[in-house]
């Protein structure tokens, strides 16, 4: 390599081999480009199938978003949300994309914000909850 050199990198690769079932869900996409997508989830939709809800996600429903447009995409959910929270989802459209997006979560570069809506009188302004985080006992997986 030299000094200007120009360097291009492909990633639109087959990812034919690679499929989720599409479903003609609505979603409501808020930004889109050639590298990620981004959705307002709505409460009570699950982000990627499980072995508990195998169809019906937002994932399936991004697949039948990108094959409507002729694109033939693995989907890859950069972040996730529990099936009755909403906010924002991003998918990302590539590997790369995938990639760096996780790299910067990892590097506390990428901002998110959570917002909790209580419905009750509480005794002090501000707090931590500090309880562990795990899979429904009662799950089949």
């Amino acid at each position: 390599m030299c000094e200007n050199d120009i360097i291009e990198a492909d990633l639109d690769f087959d990812e034919s081999g690679i499929f989720l079932e599409p479903e003609d869900i609505p979603i409501d996409i808020i930004y889109e480009d050639e590298f990620l997508i981004a959705l307002n989830k709505q409460p009570g939709i699950v982000v990627h199938p499980t072995c508990s809800h195998p169809s019906g996600t937002l994932a399936n429903a991004v697949s039948f978003h990108l094959q409507k447009k002729g694109i033939v995409k693995k989907v890859r959910p950069v972040i996730r949300l529990d099936r009755d929270t909403s906010g924002i989802i991003i998918f990302a459209k590539n590997p790369y994309t995938q990639e760096i997006l996780i790299q910067q979560m990892n590097d506390k570069t990428f901002l998110k914000e959570y917002i909790g809506i209580v419905h009750n009188v509480l005794e002090n302004d501000n707090g931590t909850i500090d309880l562990p985080i795990a899979r429904n006992p009662g799950a089949l997986c």
